[in-house]
């Protein structure tokens, strides 16, 4: 099931530094394909429209898609891509791959740690915590033009993966429009 974490509806922005292997909101499936291949990833195959792809970001391996809109020309509205790590590498993944995002998209003030009881930040049982959804760790970006935001999340999933996901303004109509068509 797809889900936002950003949110906002609005005109498209000229360009965004938000983005992932400078795959831009809008480009089409050819070119979000050109821009992967150039940034060294793996094309894999289209699922429903949507992109396939897999390889290293910040040398940690992992797979993705670029999500598009399903119009006779689709158009690029997200891109997410996950790492795995090995569970002892976790934290070193999240930082390399933390500093690489803050590399292409600039500093960020937005970085969240939340711990939720038993658990606590630096009792060194972070993996525990997360594992049983009482811990929320990841740093995100926006940029908002008038009444649009896009931006860029990662954070760590309950299955101690590391997920990237970059949204574009036009996201929240094509997550409604699957939505509806995905209600029996």
């Amino acid at each position: 099931m797809a889900f936002s974490l950003l949110g906002a509806l609005g005109k498209k922005p000229t360009t965004s530094k938000l983005t992932f292997a400078d795959i831009q909101w809008g480009d089409s499936l050819e070119l979000a394909r050109q821009k992967l291949t150039a940034a060294g990833y793996t094309i894999g195959g289209v699922d429903d429209g949507d992109l396939g792809f897999s390889g290293e970001f910040a040398n940690t391996k992992g797979t993705g898609w670029v999500w598009l809109t399903h119009e006779k020309s689709p158009l690029v509205q997200k891109v997410s891509f996950t790492v795995s790590p090995e569970e002892d590498d976790l934290f070193f993944a999240y930082d390399r791959v933390r500093r690489a995002l803050i590399h292409t998209m600039g500093p960020t003030p937005h970085q969240t740690e939340i711990f939720e009881a038993p658990f606590s930040s630096g009792d060194g049982r972070a993996n525990e915590a997360l594992r049983a959804g009482k811990a929320i760790i990841g740093t995100f970006w926006r940029e908002q033009e008038e009444i649009i935001t896009v931006g860029c999340v990662m954070r760590i999933t309950k299955e101690l993966s590391i997920k990237i996901a970059c949204e574009g303004p036009g996201w929240q109509a094509e997550l409604a429009r699957r939505e509806q068509l995905s209600q029996p």
